[in-house]
This record gives structure tokens, sequence and C-alpha cells, in this order.
């Protein structure tokens, strides 16, 4: 399969938004455009990460046209959605606090995740949209980012034992080196790549994983669907307003929908 993905594109994809991540930050840091402007960051911030993964995670030589065009309409979309959430979050103080970033972006990955699975479906599948294949690339669109993301803070931690190992000679460069923005936002971005690659070509031991992880929450399915009920029949019983009393009633009722989905 390794051999159907156009490698140095994804690469050079991985490398161009370290690039651009590096260039935000630094903009972010030093306080300037568009950092004071929410309706321009905002949706900067959705394009850069949303396109490139979409494009690293769907893209083969066969269909890295369609992934295209289907991924940047998609995060058109969504940039319309957050340049007018960021006109929404001024003042500016209270833009990047928990209450408003954190809600959207993870309405964003969520949607993200989604849309990647039919973006798959109908780019590399094709045909009419069929549940199995749904169903397959999801396990794959939440496992490959997943394992990368362990690979790349595996490689980031070695990054700091080498520098540490040197510290003791007292040669400092290279912990010099790992900690300069410039140095980590294109190799870490690089390695992310490298492992969204690698593990895109385990997909036949992803799937197998798949099958043992279905095969444990099936086994839990029964209690998490008894559970469900038995909350549902205490909330019918108490009222929702207890739920939105809490702050995480939502959150775990959610958990519990994923177990039921997933299983």
């Amino acid at each position: 399969m390794i051999d159907n993905l156009p490698k140095r594109g994804l690469l050079t994809i991985s490398m161009l938004q370290g690039l651009a991540f590096l260039w935000l930050y630094r903009r972010f840091e030093n306080e300037l455009w568009p950092a004071n402007d929410p309706t321009v960051a905002w949706p900067m911030l959705a394009v850069l990460t949303f396109l490139p993964l979409l494009m690293l995670l769907s893209a083969t030589r066969e269909s890295w046209r369609m992934t295209l065009l289907l991924s940047t309409t998609y995060t058109s979309v969504i940039a319309v959605i957050a340049g007018f959430a960021g006109a929404q979050s001024i003042p500016l103080d209270e833009v990047y606090s928990i209450n408003h970033g954190f809600p959207f972006a993870l309405v964003l990955w969520v949607t993200t995740f989604l849309a990647a699975n039919f973006i798959q479906q109908r780019a590399i599948v094709g045909g009419a949209t069929v549940y199995r294949d749904l169903f397959r690339f999801s396990w794959r669109n939440f496992l490959v980012p997943t394992f990368a993301a362990l690979f790349t803070l595996i490689a980031f931690l070695l990054l700091k034992l080498w520098g540490a190992l040197f510290d003791v000679l007292n040669i400092n460069f290279f912990s010099y080196l790992f900690a300069e923005d410039w140095f980590l936002f294109p190799v870490l971005s690089t390695v992310l790549g490298i492992g969204v690659i690698t593990f895109r070509d385990l997909a036949r031991i992803i799937d197998s994983a798949v099958q043992i992880l279905r095969g444990l929450l099936r086994i839990l399915l029964p209690l998490a669907s008894c559970i469900r009920v038995i909350f549902l029949l205490a909330l019918m019983t108490n009222g929702a307003s207890l739920v939105w009393q809490t702050g995480s009633g939502s959150t775990l009722m959610l958990w519990l929908v994923a177990v039921n989905l997933f299983g």
C-alpha cells in the first residue's frame, strides 16, 4: 500500500504545515496580525490544521485530486464558520479563553473526523456511500493519528534525551537547537507526517486491532446499554436541569454514546 501513497507530496505538506504554524506562532508571540483579529486568526488556524491533516489521512496517488477538492471545499466551509465564531468572541481578552476557543475547537475536530470518513469513501472507494466503508475509515482515522501523535511524542522525547546527554559533557548545542521553535515546528510536523504514512501502510494490522477492540467493546456493550437506559429513566424522574448544573454531565453522556457507537 505504501507505493500507492504520494510519500514525497505528503511529507512536503507536513513540512509546509510546520512552517506555517511556526509563522503563526511567532505572530501570536509578538502580538502581531492576525493575532489581534480573531475573524482572520480562527479561519487561518482551521485551514492550516485540517486541510493538511485531511490530505495526510486520505490522499493516494489515484485519489489525491478528488481528495484535495473535497478537503478544500470542507475547510472553506469551516473557515467561514470559524470567522463567524471569531467575530462572536470579541473582545479580544476573551477570544482564547477555554470557555470560547476550546468548545469550538472540539466541535471542529469531531466534525473533521466525520468529514474525513465521507471524503475517503467518496475519493478512494467511490460509488454509493456504504456504512461498512465508513466504519472502517472511522477506526483508521482514529487510530492512525493517535499512533502518529505518539510516534511524534516519542521522537520529541528522544531529542530531549539527546540534548540532555550532551549537556552532561558540557556540549549545549543540541539542547539549544532542540528548544528552538524554528527547529521544532518543521521537524516535528514532518515526523508526524512520517508517522501517518507509516501507520497508513499498516492498515491491515490496524484493521486486526480494530477487530480485537470491537470484540472487547461488544462484551461491554450490554453493560453500557444498561447504564444508558437506567440513566435515562433516572433523568426523566429527576429532571435534566441536574445534568447542566454539574458541568460534566454532557461530557459523560457523550462518552457513553461513543462506547455504544463504536461497539
